[in-house]
């Protein structure tokens, strides 16, 4: 098979991300984590899902939001996303995460057996694709990745000379041992969001070590 490093997922528009909002003087604006975390309530909105009152919906409901949404590909990657980036917030800037949250109320799903714990056992990929088909899926779920990343890394920038994890982790201490800066705390996501993708075996590992050691490994 020859594979194309330009083919869109399943097809989709390339320009569907950086063409997110026509304004009224015709220029496009592009796709920020705001728009991603309006596009999950616009399509939330009014459904009731099997979960406790701070999550959105519970594992058994992962399938069902990303199938009854307008554009179940953005969903399912943005959720993804979203839970790897709110967890490590969570694990290694706990002391930020109130704040966090407060800007970036981003989805949260709860585990069906452990009630009032987030889930995780649906943070794998698209599987059984084709190469053609991973490779494109790959490329997609990088750009979105990037989307929210960039969208909390340089959140008030101009305002503030530094990006908002910037601002929590140049004095934050989490621990006796380990002090992170916010190019360490974003590879991290990277990494999760990168190995989630490719090699679930190694994910898992990855999650684990970041949950219960606070390592910002990579």
């Amino acid at each position: 098979m020859t594979l194309d490093y330009h083919k869109p997922y399943n097809n989709r528009d390339p320009d569907s991300l950086y063409k997110w909002i026509k304004n009224e003087d015709g220029i496009f604006q592009s796709c920020n984590i705001f728009h991603l975390i309006d596009f999950f309530n616009e399509n939330e909105k009014g459904k009731q899902r099997h979960c406790s009152k701070e999550f959105h919906f519970c594992e058994c409901d992962f399938e069902n939001v990303i199938k009854e949404s307008s554009d179940p590909d953005l969903m399912r990657v943005f959720l993804t996303a979203a839970n790897i980036i709110d967890e490590t917030i969570y694990h290694l800037l706990n002391r930020h995460y109130k704040e966090f949250r407060t800007i970036f109320p981003l989805p949260r799903f709860e585990s069906h057996k452990k009630r009032g714990e987030v889930g995780n056992i649906n943070l794998m990929h698209e599987r059984n694709l084709n190469e053609q088909d991973r490779l494109s899926y790959g490329q997609f779920n990088y750009k979105v990745f990037g989307i929210l990343i960039d969208g909390i890394r340089f959140y008030r920038h101009k305002e503030t000379e530094h990006g908002f994890l910037a601002n929590i982790t140049e004095n934050s201490e989490v621990s006796n041992q380990y002090t992170y800066d916010s190019y360490d705390v974003a590879k991290s996501m990277q990494s999760q969001s990168k190995m989630c993708e490719m090699a679930p075996v190694f994910y898992s590992v990855l999650r684990r070590e970041i949950k219960t050691n606070k390592v910002d490994i990579y």
